[in-house]
């Protein structure tokens, strides 16, 4: 079983999960220290074949691939979680900051597909989940670049589950709402950063309605085996996606209405990893009992 962006986070959750029901386990991530730490755990419970790899690069994805086949066997599974937040306002992003999210969210996501779909469809079985998002559903507002190559994602993801389920290859749309992973670390801040850290930070401390990723990890698992089409995690992220596809109006009105509650300051065009703005934000209080969780993920 292939997981891309499986040393921490979702992709970790997923993991351990995994290797408690005794799969054989393939991750890839772009931080060595990150992957090497998560190894070493998941070594103790299953056989796990790790590489540094960045998805963005079809060498590196094909390889990564090849070389995870060599070492397991044939993969009957596709994960692909690799992603990274952008959180800023409009005014803040740049063209680049939409083509580098597509590159490693939809791209890299394609690239690990088309990597693994040949001896899938040569064995006539497979399982392939791709882990879109709400906002791939429901774009909200600070997050364009993420939420536009998120619903990218959801489209391909869709696309492909109707061409190869007729082959016996089963694809699993996922689309989480808001998770406590410690994810408020490893996000990408513009604009005013301390206050957009602090806001992004708020829904995980709070609990408003975010989810665990444990129990969002034994869902997918269990999605995933049963061949399901899509899942949607927490009931806001279900809430919303319903409300949006009978009331799309109103729901873009009140999400309008949220937009001009956050900060509007284009500020910051240079974008800094959460762990780095950390000190900056106001709420330490708050902001430090996620330490917890974000150890807990290895996002710490």
């Amino acid at each position: 079983m292939v997981i891309t962006g499986g040393s921490r986070g979702l992709g970790l959750a997923m993991a351990r999960n995994l290797a408690k029901r005794g799969a054989k386990l393939a991750l890839c991530a772009r931080n060595p220290e990150e992957l090497e730490r998560a190894r070493n755990e998941l070594a103790e419970h299953a056989q796990v074949f790790a590489a540094v790899c960045d998805v963005r690069s079809d060498t590196a994805v094909s390889g990564f691939i090849t070389d995870a086949a060599a070492a397991l066997g044939p993969i009957d599974v596709l994960i692909t979680n690799a992603a990274t937040i952008q959180v800023g306002p409009l005014a803040s992003h740049d063209r680049a900051d939409f083509e580098n999210a597509m590159d490693e969210t939809l791209w890299g996501a394609y690239r690990a597909t088309m990597a693994v779909l040949p001896s899938m469809r040569e064995r006539k079985q497979g399982r392939i989940v791709h882990i879109a998002s709400f906002g791939g559903k429901v774009a909200v507002p600070h997050v364009a670049p993420y939420c536009t190559a998120k619903f990218a994602l959801e489209g391909f993801s869709t696309g492909l589950r109707s061409e190869l389920v007729g082959e016996g290859i089963y694809v699993t749309t996922v689309s989480p709402g808001l998770m406590r992973t410690g994810s408020h670390l490893a996000a990408e801040f513009k604009g005013n950063q301390p206050l957009e850290f602090l806001g992004f930070s708020l829904g995980l401390a709070l609990r408003v309605g975010s989810i665990e990723a444990d129990v969002a990890a034994d869902r997918i698992v269990e999605a995933m085996r049963d061949g399901d089409a899509e899942l949607v995690l927490g009931w806001p992220a279900v809430l919303l996606s319903t409300l949006h596809g009978l009331a799309p109006n109103v729901v873009g009105e009140v999400l309008g209405v949220v937009g001009r509650l956050l900060p509007s300051e284009a500020g910051a065009r240079v974008a800094k990893r959460g762990s780095e703005v950390r000190k900056e934000a106001p709420g330490q209080a708050i902001i430090d009992t996620l330490d917890g969780v974000a150890e807990r993920y290895n996002e710490l």
